[in-house]
């Protein structure tokens, strides 16, 4: 079932894209990332961040944040798993961020998708 449509914003860097999340019927949700074309760089994370939705390119380390993985590429369609026992109701943004420098690269709401 999908949840949520979201746009990347560009915050650090360019970056296009659409964030979709699905909720499997286990239990566990699926980001996933279509037609994204972002900056490469290095140690970059994929973050559900409880922060809302900021053009800060530091905002996404200060508070909790689930990292759900390594970005498996810059360009493309990627999932990415979100463990059942994680309430996503907890979580207002998915990002990108270079975990080295402490920061985002890109950033996306999470939010219901339209009617």
């Amino acid at each position: 079932m999908l949840l949520s449509v979201s746009e990347w914003i560009s915050i650090g860097h360019p970056g296009t894209g659409t964030v979709l999340v699905y909720r499997q019927p286990d239990g566990s949700h699926v980001v996933r990332f279509e037609d994204l074309d972002v900056s490469n760089g290095p140690d970059l994370l994929v973050i559900l961040s409880a922060a809302p939705l900021v053009d800060d390119r530091a905002a996404y380390s200060e508070v909790a944040y689930l990292s759900l993985g390594d970005l498996k590429g810059n360009q493309g369609n990627q999932n990415y798993i979100v463990p059942a026992e994680v309430n996503l109701d907890e979580y207002q943004t998915v990002a990108i961020w270079c975990r080295r420098f402490n920061y985002t690269f890109n950033a996306a709401e999470i939010h219901s998708p339209p009617a």
